[in-house]
């Protein structure tokens, strides 16, 4: 029995131990074997010392009943209080180091399906009403909004990757520099759109952003690019 861990999850920690090495890292088997990935003192040592390259490997590491802290190897049902008591680091700050996206939580399987099974009862009971509780959750942050969350450096790869595929900029002239018949076309479709129509809906017509549509109207606002309700005014206005 490992020294050092919660809720008895020792016998736990070798069994998930010995399958994650099998599935990943077979040739390390024997090692564990041997030194029960004990530290020199004794102590449980993580099963890793270097940040996730990547979702899947992140995931691996983190879905199982009980999820191992990075920072001493212990195995805890969550992280949230023994980081902040122990290690005095915030999960924030946590997953940046071993950049673990917010996506994946900082909790065992058992740790999840336990608050789930406990939220959807009280939802059964009628003791919480989740219409209710999502419009708490968006006044909360609100009013109280945090920082936005760091990106890891294989989300931003993914969405680099993302970007160079779809190549957006073939597309839309709010990305690629558009010539002046380009602007001065989309500028008339605003000008002349129909009633309860919005720039924001034309843009989205257009694949164009709202402030790019606005910066091209401004640019030809003292062009002889109207819309007829504002020709009619100067009409009326000349008589």
């Amino acid at each position: 029995m490992l020294c050092g861990l919660s809720h008895g999850a020792g016998e736990y920690r070798e069994k998930v131990i010995v399958q994650i090495l099998g599935k990943r890292w077979p040739a390390l088997l024997p090692w564990w074997s041997g030194l029960r990935q004990l530290s020199p003192d004794g102590r449980p040592a993580p099963l890793r010392t270097t940040p996730f390259i990547n979702l899947d490997e992140a995931r691996a590491h983190h879905d199982h009943e009980y999820i191992q802290c990075l920072e001493c190897g212990k195995l805890y049902a969550q992280l949230s209080i023994h980081l902040l008591r122990v290690h005095e680091m915030s999960t924030s700050t946590y997953r940046e180091k071993w950049q673990i996206m917010k996506q994946i939580p900082l909790a065992g399987l058992g740790c999840r399906r336990k608050h789930r099974d406990h939220i959807r009862g009280q939802i059964a009971s009628g003791e919480v009403d989740p219409h209710v509780l999502a419009a708490l959750m968006q006044e909360a942050n609100r009013l109280s909004p945090k920082k936005k969350p760091f990106k890891t450096l294989y989300e931003r790869e993914s969405s680099r990757q993302s970007m160079l595929e779809r190549q957006p900029w073939h597309i839309s002239p709010a990305i690629k520099v558009a010539d002046e018949a380009t602007k001065r076309k989309a500028v008339e479709r605003v000008n002349n759109r129909a009633p309860g129509e919005t720039i924001k809906s034309v843009a989205k017509e257009l694949g164009i952003w709202p402030g790019t549509l606005w910066s091209w109207r401004k640019q030809l606002a003292n062009e002889n690019v109207v819309s007829p309700h504002h020709d009619s005014e100067l009409q009326d206005k000349n008589r």
